[in-house]
This record gives structure tokens, sequence and C-alpha cells, in this order.
């Protein structure tokens, strides 16, 4: 029984003070007793959801239908506001659409009570653990707007910030820190963010300082474990799993939060593995099912991945992620499979017959000479998915739309890319970002998994580069800034441009200096060192260490090294006075149609930062001064250099290609042209204009190829393209194959004379 004249307020707050601290069994004791004075469906509500966490699961539902029956009778002893709280947090319980929850039952207290800050809050709760980030970060926002200091709300913001990987997660977590820094959600995101950079000690010191306070805080002990696996340390993990679950048999997130952790690592092998030790202890974690799913998808496992989403959407149809992953699968279900050699590609039908083929080339060229320098057995099939639409790829890839940023993406044996038909023209160069996975590929392989994302991208920056110097990293101006605030990063600095980037430029910088910093090591310790380094963290070193241990340095005169090549390799930085100035006189020198004086001053912008490539830097102003003066000699050169920088520029190739022809050089046409229909196969007039040059120098082989590629991309003049083809297989003698594509072409139009023609002239031969 109570204390005689304690009111039931303090017995609450004294319940959930004792939750906070470990005491759950006493907070538990204070429910029962206020639930069996009161009767009402709030603290019904509350003791079985505590109820839940111990993992007493008969006496959980038992509650939760208690809570459902006891609202009625609520009505009249409770606040509306807080009457309909309940009623939202049941429904959500029972499986209710959180949408209509949201719309109707937190809406009208919205609307009744515009300044009640608990109702943005547990809006915001509900939004959230739904996948809705976006949505709950503004619930969360209305809520600080009333009450800038409440906990709850700063810490809904900051998970929201931390899904979605928005750069304003340090301001709410220091608001958190002025209010309480021993808040549990906030030294929660802490660990992720440590463990992701691989700060395990750091990480460690805060799990400990977090379980002092609450030794049975599920969610800490969840990390513990996480951190214990990142560290190879398996008796840590399990002895932290068996502490978690000697408190609550059903404590499913000691695997799954380790779970999902390796897999934000790629070890998706190890994720999958511990969602099904969280399936056996709770087989109503649809959280760890979905994410079984998703680790299967990754692991190119498409079948088995459906199907477990497919059961986790039947349990949990409002799972947002889970929702979008699931009608992606449905439209690949329509995609075409070409196979060859160990490598799978899947793509859209349309796209098939235009990119298949080259995809293909492409990796049984690359694919051996990348395995036998780096000394790995891919394991195979290697697959290749390629979308035609971006929120696709970054769906299939990610779970949610958007990231307009990425235009690929590699888990180890699986990659997933954009087409270029998903891309603004002249914005991407598909052969690069296929290249550039596909070395992920190797590397992952190699060190299966293990490998530090910053060396990963470094990695394939450099190789891509090596295959082809336009694929390369462009130093930007804008750079110079970080890099004077930040000063010259040490090698165990550079993860930080991958796990923490403050901005969308650290993360650009970051693969600059990656690939800077994979070509200095080469350079100076040799690509075997790289190898053997790769071989090391395969066999669970750290990165640094693997890299200092190979190179035989150590890693004081390793950074030296570095920073000295890095100097070199950033020196246009201190020349950007230079190149404003050379500029601002090469502008004034242009308007006054001083031709002379406007192209040394460009030349000279040219000469201070060489890989300055933007439309309003020196050679983009050059060949603006050479088409002025017409020298198209100039104009050539400007536009090769450009090229040189950045293959992607579409338009730079059909400028190059008009200026060809423009001086009768078909052959310097076609070469033109064969590069931009690689950077874009399914552009008509770069097309056109390669098959235009092909017939001019008498290649027969290359037209022939194009026009099949017309036939595709120009379906309108589809018939005018195969007769082309047939044109051309009779020049190049191959009388049987001109023959069916002549009948192919008269079943469709048997009316077709000119097909006829063709046809009785290819039989008079046969006679013949």
């Amino acid at each position: 029984p109570f204390e005689p004249n304690v009111p039931f307020h303090w017995v609450r707050e004294r319940a959930e003070l004792r939750f906070l601290t470990g005491e759950v069994d006493q907070a538990i004791r204070d429910y029962e007793e206020l639930t069996e004075y009161l009767h009402n469906a709030k603290d019904t509500l509350r003791l079985a959801e505590f109820y839940h966490y111990r993992g007493r699961m008969e006496q959980y539902k038992t509650a939760l239908d208690a809570a459902a029956r006891r609202l009625q009778s609520s009505w009249s002893s409770s606040s509306q506001v807080e009457y309909l709280l309940t009623v939202g947090r049941i429904a959500e319980l029972h499986g209710e659409d959180p949408k209509r929850i949201l719309s109707t039952t937190y809406k009208l207290i919205m609307q009744n009570r515009p300044d009640y800050v608990q109702v943005y809050v547990d809006a915001g709760d509900l939004a959230r653990r739904k996948g809705s980030h976006a949505i709950a970060a503004g619930y969360y926002e209305d809520a600080l707007e009333r009450d800038e200091e409440n906990q709850d709300a700063l810490a809904g913001l900051a998970a929201s910030y931390w899904a979605s990987r928005d750069a304003r997660l340090d301001q709410a977590l220091a608001a958190i820190d002025r209010l309480n820094p021993n808040n549990f959600d906030a030294n929660a995101l802490r660990v992720e963010r440590l463990l992701d950079g691989g700060k395990i000690g750091a990480a460690l010191d805060i799990i400990g300082a977090m379980l002092a306070i609450n030794p049975v805080h599920r969610r800490f002990r969840a990390l513990e474990a996480a951190a214990h696996f990142l560290n190879d340390d398996e008796d840590a993990m399990r002895k932290a799993q068996e502490a978690a679950l000697a408190f609550n048999p059903h404590s499913s997130e000691v695997y799954r939060i380790p779970g999902r952790i390796a897999s934000r690592h790629y070890r998706f092998k190890q994720g999958a593995a511990l969602q099904r030790e969280a399936l056996a202890a709770d087989a109503t974690d649809h959280e760890a099912r979905a994410l079984l799913g998703f680790d299967l998808l990754r692991m190119g496992r498409d079948a088995e991945g459906k199907k477990e989403l497919d059961v986790a959407f039947e349990a949990d149809p409002y799972n947002v992620q889970v929702f979008n992953m699931l009608e992606v699968l449905d439209t690949m279900a329509g995609f075409e499979t070409l196979t060859r050699d160990g490598f799978q590609v899947d793509l859209p039908p349309a796209q098939a017959p235009v990119l298949g083929e080259a995809v293909l080339e492409l990796l049984l060229e690359a694919g051996p000479a990348l395995e036998a320098k780096y000394e790995v057995e891919l394991e195979k099939p290697v697959r290749i998915q390629i979308f035609d639409k971006h929120d696709d790829f970054i769906v299939r890839s990610v779970g949610l739309p958007g990231s307009t940023g990425h235009l690929g993406i590699c888990f180890g044996q699986l990659l997933t890319m954009d087409s270029p038909t998903a891309r603004p023209k002249g914005t991407m160069d598909w052969h690069s970002v296929l290249y550039h996975e596909f070395v992920h590929v190797v590397t992952l392989q190699k060190t299966k998994n293990r490998m530090p994302r910053w060396l990963s991208e470094g990695v394939s920056v450099y190789e891509e580069t090596k295959w082809n110097p336009a694929w390369g990293m462009l130093l930007d101006p804008g750079h110079r800034e970080i890099i004077d605030l930040d000063a010259l990063p040490g090698t165990a600095d550079l993860a930080l441009y991958f796990t923490q980037p403050e901005t969308p430029g650290h993360l650009m910088l970051g693969y600059y200096l990656a690939g800077a910093y994979v070509t200095h090591y080469t350079e100076t310790y040799g690509e075997a060192a790289l190898v053997d380094a790769l071989t090391r963290i395969g066999n669970k070193a750290r990165g640094t260490d693997a890299l200092i241990a190979a190179a035989g340095v150590s890693e004081k005169k390793l950074d030296r090294a570095w920073h000295g090549y890095l100097e070199t390799r950033l020196d246009a930085f201190n020349h950007l006075d230079d190149f404003a100035e050379a500029m601002e006189e090469g502008v004034a020198a242009y308007g006054e149609e001083d031709w002379k004086a406007a192209e040394a001053a460009f030349q000279r912008a040219r000469e201070a930062f060489p890989e300055y490539n933007a439309d309003n830097g020196p050679l983009a102003a050059l060949y603006a001064v050479y088409k002025k003066t017409g020298n198209v000699a100039g104009q050539k050169e400007a536009v090769k250099t450009m090229l040189s920088l950045s293959s992607a520029d579409l338009e730079g190739w059909k400028r190059l290609a008009d200026l060809h022809k423009e001086t009768g050089d078909w052959r310097g046409m076609a070469d033109a042209g064969v590069a931009a229909v690689a950077v874009d196969p399914f552009d008509l007039d770069m097309a056109e204009r390669l098959y235009e040059a092909a017939r001019k120098i008498g290649d027969h082989e290359l037209a022939l190829k194009t026009a099949v590629r017309l036939g595709h991309i120009d379906p309108v003049n589809a018939v005018v393209h195969k007769l082309a083809r047939i044109e051309l297989l009779i020049m190049l003698s191959r009388w049987e194959d001109a023959k069916r594509e002549v009948i192919r072409l008269l079943e469709e139009k048997p009316g077709y004379w000119k097909a006829q023609e063709i046809l009785l002239e290819l039989v008079e031969r046969e006679k013949t």
C-alpha cells in the first residue's frame, strides 16, 4: 500500500527514476501498485512497457490488453490529451496504421492544444520508429519551438539527424550536453559514431560510464557487444550478450544492434548471422528480420532476402524501408540478366542490348588483371545491378530514396549503380563508376570486408586513375579552406573525412586525399607493400597498423613522407591569388576583344591551377577565345585538355567531334564518337555522328556496331537502321547474316520493296 499523503505523481516519478537507473523490478512494483489502485489506461500502459523491457512477455500482453480495456473509464479520470496520447500508443502497439494515428489522434491534440509539447515528441517517436526520419525531425522541431530544453525532443531530433546523416547532429548533441551530459540516447549516438570511426576504446569508455549508471540498460549492453565484435573479441561479445539475456531472455537487440553495426562495416555475413540469433531470441523482432533481409540482398541472395522482407512486411506493413525495397524488387523482377565467366549483370530490358555487353567487356578485361595484382580469387558470381531510375538504385542500395551524390555502391560480391540515363547528361562516365566499384569488390574480398572505408576508397580512386587519368579526382579550390582549418591529415586522420564529414566538401576532399595517399604509398613503398597491407587487414590487423608494417617504417616517418608528398600535390593552393588575378585580367581583355592578351592571361591562370576544369575556368575561357578568333587547332587542344581531366563531358566530346568534321578529320571524329558513345551509349546525336564518321573512313565493323545501337535507341527509324545493318553485312561479306536480317525485316514489313530487292540479289548470288 502507498504511504499516507504521498501524491500519485511522486510514485510515478520515483518509478521512472528507478527505471532509468536500472532498478527495473522496483519500478515495476511501483506501477503495479498504481494500477491496482487507480485502474487507468495510462499507468497500465506504462506497466506493460516495463514488463516488455524486462522480458515478462505474458504479463506484457495481459497489461496491454488491460490498458486497452481501461481506455473508456480513463476518459473521465484523466485529461483529454493524456487520454489521446495513450490511445495513440496503444494503437501503435496493436499494429495500426501510423499515418492514421498521426493524422487523427495526434493531429486532434495538436489542433486543440497546439502548445502541448508531449504530443509532438510522441508523434516524432512514432514516425522515427517507422523509418520516416524527415517527418520525425519536423515533429521534434515543433516540440523544441515550444520547449527548447526538452531532452526527449532533442534526443529524437539527434537520432533523426543521425539516421539521415544530417550535419546538424553535432548541434543537437551539444544542446543535450548542456542540459544533461549523461543522457542515454545522446551517448548511444556518440558510441555509434565512435564505432563507425573505429575508435573502439573511446566507445567502450562511454559504454562503461553509462552501464555504471544503469547496469541493465539493454541498448548499451548491445553496443558493448558490438564494440567487442569490431574488436574481434568474440568471448567478450558473448559475455555482454549473456549478461543482457540473463536480464531479459528475449533481448534480441543484443544481437540485432551488433549485427546492424557489423553490416555498417560491410561485414554482411556476420551481420546476417547475428540477425538470425536475434530472431532465435525473439521471433517477433521484425526489425531484425528486415535487417536480415537487407543483408541477404547485399550479399546478392535476392530470393532469400525478399522472402525475409515479405515476412517482415506482413508483420509490420508500415516500415518505410521494407516497403520501398519490396517495390524495387518487384521492378527488378522484370530485369534481364546477362552472364559470362562469373559475372552477372541485371538491368532493365531496354538497357540490356545497349549497355549490357559493354559492362561485361570492361569486367572481363579488368577482372583477371586485378585478381592477379591483389592476389585474390574472387567469390563468384559477382553481381552488377544497373538501374535506369536513380531512386530505384538508391532504394535497392540503402532502402530510402535520395542521396543524389551516389553513383554506385559496392557490398563485396554485389555492386549497384546508376545507368547513364538515370543521371543528367554529361555528369557521369559509367565506365569510371563501374571500374571504381569493381575495385571495391576486389579489395573488400581481399580483406574479408575488414577494410577501412577511407583506404578502400583510396585504392579505388588510385586504380581508376591508373586505368584512365580522366577518371581521377580533381583538386578543387574550395578545398583550400578545409585544409587551412584542419591542417594536413595524418594516416590515422583520413578516416574522419568519411565517418564524420562536417560538410559534403569534406567528404569529397576525403576521396581526393585517400586517392593521393594510395598513390604516394605505392610510389614510395611499392604496390607489393599495398597488397601486403591488405593481406594483413584480412588477417585482422588495423588499417593504419597494416600500412605501417607493410611499409617497414614508423608511423611518424610514414606521415612525414606523406605530408611532403601532399604539400607538392596541393601546391596550386599557393598560387590561387595568381590564378584569380590572371582570370580577372583575361576576362577584362576578352571584354575588350584583346584576344592576344586574353589568351596570355588565361594561359597563366591555367599554369597556376592546372586541375581547374570548371565551366568558368581557364580552359573554357581559352576555348572561347580560340572560337572567337577562328583558331580551330586551339579549340581542339583546349577541348582535348578538358576531356583529359573529365571524360564525362559529353558536350565536350560532341564539340570535339564537330571540330574534326569541320576540318575533314573523319578519323578524329570517329575516335571522339567512340569515346562519347562509351560515356553515354544512349545519346542519339552522338551515335549518329559516330555512324557518319565510321562510314566516311570505311570502318564497316564500327559502322555496323553503331547501326545496331541506333536500332535500339532510335525506334522511330528502326527500319532505316535495319536496312543499314543489312548493307553493312553485305559489305563485310557476311552473306548469311545479311539474308537472315532481310528475312526478319520482311516478316515485319512484307511489302517493303527495298528489302525484297536485296533478298532477290542475295538469292541470285547464291545461284551463281
